[in-house]
């Protein structure tokens, strides 16, 4: 009778998920379904760029489903729309851009809006850009599958253009020069101005560029495997594949007119190279596109569902990411095995290609098994769909499904709500501040579950090796710019900074250690205000675990003037090594920035500007107060027993309340009582 009940459960669940939203019809008779409109709500690109109240951006978001799906996505495909894209081309015929020699369907400029390479090379009013698109613009989209060109494209395609240098062993085509012009990556990589350059180029194309591009093999009809291992015209004894490299290599013998040194070359390219390197098979053996044949790189390796359930946790996060959420899923798996918890962990894919993913602290414990009666996602909302599309066996049984996840504001966003309740039967709040959101909003239990902060390894670290001077007090600030950099506001740390020190003579130091600011409109506005003041130490890059604890060992104070935090883990950790720590007097830090911890900065709730982050419309935010941190940086530089004292207290309140064994206590407390409900 469970098992009956279980399985009515489920399909329940399915039904709902599909079940379609009769306010979100298109032209086609096609309506977005509960599960289009969650993937759609949880990426911030999409909802920018395709606003679906407009019926042609409904469509056009279809299109992008119906390419994209297969490969970001790993729901079956008999949950997603089928589209005619032949049908499209019916229904979008009609020139759209004036131009004498092509004309555009609202497909071209469907696929032009979706793809980011062309986008940002081709421009609509330029003749010679609108006749590429509407030649070759399919070949630039993400899937190929459906993509069918007539003979005379074809042919066209395999046309040499005038740009090709008479010696290059496999000249460059129109296809392979189209390709190079729609990717200011490619411009820059390969100016295509010499023999060399010309030479890597196609290198790159049939070694990298055919998989990457998921070209299909009429694309690279010319070529095939006769053709790459015929003889090179201007040297018979290697075939053009090799000689093709030898030109793009200066590495190889130099004296590349000497026939023996050309033999030798040729018997090597033939014994070594292409077994090394796969040559032959990347690019003779590429099979008409089918999304069959797509590597996915990103899916959860042999996930494992038992029938049978045990007592304990699964628990689902991104293990192995350099990131805020990934050290989540990290201190809270190794909360749960430090408090003894039957666990089982399950490593999330890598769907921010921003981070790295690159800490294997807990690989030896991650089975990819979900044998457990409850399961604990670690994530956020915007992560929600991709990854439960990866571990949907995982999480669409009967164990008991927790969500574990990041939100900084007073309010929860709808589409939030509907998702977390849709798939979820309990949430745990990471800070009191996350507990009162959700608690009014979530018709679910609710369970305050503080984030557990690790011990720093005991490495050494000095200042050199991250440029910073010393016999200086050090203020330190890090952050992801991928966070928002609005919310984040590390311009009130400079503001405050300049407002304390304003002489510029004393010692005293800011750095601001960050990441992903380069696609951030204030990205260049911070880079601005930190060149224009010498004592300002910006670090842009990717920094290992240890890397961020040594860099926050070697500095003196802590400070983070943001305007939201769920639970605030870089404060906490800073106080962890009894850095004394400024920081704002509101949201989620304030479970541990006490007045007796840490220096409390006086705010204001202001309103969220449009577009300042992601569905924030009506809600407020802390702007800090610039005299009241400015004050507090005074007093740490001029009283340094005040620094220390604040900076112990600040460690031994963490230590006490959000340690592995602490938060690890109160889990395994949380866990048995679900365990009784579901005996």
């Amino acid at each position: 009778m469970t098992e009956n009940l279980t399985t009515i459960t489920k399909d329940w669940q399915i039904s709902r998920l599909l079940e379609e939203l009769p306010e979100y019809t298109t032209e086609l008779g096609i309506c977005l379904t509960r599960l289009t409109y969650f993937v759609y709500c949880g990426r911030q690109d999409l909802l920018d760029l395709m606003p679906i109240s407009s019926l042609f951006y409904r469509t056009s978001f279809l299109v992008w489903l119906h390419e994209h799906s297969p490969v970001e996505y790993q729901f079956p495909q008999e949950w997603m729309p089928q589209i005619d894209l032949n049908l499209l081309d019916v229904l979008y015929k009609g020139e759209l851009v004036e131009c004498a020699s092509a004309k555009l369907t609202k497909l071209d400029v469907i696929r032009w809006l979706l793809s980011p390479a062309l986008n940002g090379s081709l421009d609509l009013s330029n003749e010679s850009d609108c006749k590429l698109l509407s030649t070759f613009g399919a070949a630039f989209f993400r899937s190929h599958k459906h993509l069918t060109l007539s003979g005379d494209v074809q042919r066209e395609a395999s046309e040499v253009t005038d740009i090709s240098s008479p010696d290059l062993a496999i000249p460059i085509n129109k296809l392979a020069h189209w390709i190079w012009r729609s990717r200011k990556d490619l411009q820059n990589a390969f100016p295509l101005q010499t023999l060399y350059s010309q030479a890597l180029y196609m290198h790159w194309l049939l070694s990298s560029g055919v998989e990457q591009l998921n070209l299909a093999s009429y694309a690279v009809r010319q070529f095939d495997r006769e053709h790459l291992n015929g003889p090179s015209p201007l040297f018979p004894a290697m075939s053009r594949i090799a000689h093709l490299m030898w030109q793009s290599n200066p590495d190889y013998p130099a004296e590349k007119d000497d026939k023996h040194a050309q033999a030798n070359y040729a018997d090597w390219f033939k014994n070594c190279v292409s077994a090394e390197f796969g040559v032959a098979k990347s690019v003779a053996d590429v099979p008409t596109m089918n999304i069959s044949n797509v590597e996915d790189r990103n899916h959860v390796e042999c996930l494992k569902v038992t029938e049978h359930k045990l007592n304990g946790l699964n628990i689902l996060g991104a293990m192995s990411g350099d990131f805020g959420l990934g050290e989540h899923a990290r201190t809270t798996a190794m909360a749960a095995l430090n408090a003894d918890i039957p666990t089982s962990l399950i490593s999330f894919a890598n769907i921010q290609s921003e981070h790295n993913y690159n800490d294997n602290s807990l690989n030896s414990n991650i089975s990819n098994t979900a044998n457990h009666k409850a399961t604990v996602f670690v994530g956020a909302p915007y992560s929600l769909i991709p990854q439960l599309s990866r571990t949907w066996d995982a999480l669409h049984t009967d164990s008991y499904k927790i969500y574990f996840g990041a939100w900084e504001l007073e309010n929860l966003p709808p589409i939030d709500k509907e998702q977390i309740e849709f798939f979820f039967d309990e949430a745990w709040a990471q800070s009191r501040f996350q507990y009162a959101c959700l608690e009014k909003q979530l018709r679910m239990p609710v369970t305050y579950m503080p984030l557990a902060i690790r011990e720093a390894p005991a490495i050494k670290f000095q200042r050199f090796q991250f440029g910073l001077p010393e016999r200086r007090f050090l203020f330190l600030y890090t952050f992801d710019g991928s966070s928002g950099l609005s919310r984040k506001n590390p311009f009130a740390s400079i503001e405050s900074f300049r407002a304390a020190f304003p002489n510029g003579s004393e010692p005293v130091g800011l750095v601001l250690k960050t990441k992903n600011i380069s696609n951030e409109p204030a990205g260049a506005l911070l880079r601005e205000m930190a060149s224009n003041d010498s004592r300002i130490f910006l670090i842009e890059a990717n920094f290992s675990k240890e890397e961020t604890y040594g860099l926050q060992s070697v500095c003196d104070a802590y400070i983070s003037l943001h305007r939201a935090e769920g639970f605030g883990m870089t404060i906490a950790e800073a106080m962890l090594l009894e850095k004394p720590t400024i920081a704002t007097n509101y949201s989620g830090n304030t479970d541990f920035c006490l007045p007796d911890t840490c220096c409390l900065v006086d705010y204001k709730l202001i309103p969220i500007e449009p577009g300042e982050y992601r569905f924030s419309e009506g809600q407020k935010w802390a702007d800090a107060d610039i005299d009241s941190a400015a004050a507090h940086m005074r007093n740490l530089v001029s009283d340094r027993q005040l620094a220390a004292r604040i900076g112990m207290a600040g460690a031994q309140y963490v230590r006490d309340n959000h340690s592995l064994a602490s938060v690890g206590a109160r889990m395994k407390s949380r866990t048995a009582e679900i365990m009784a409900l579901l005996a």
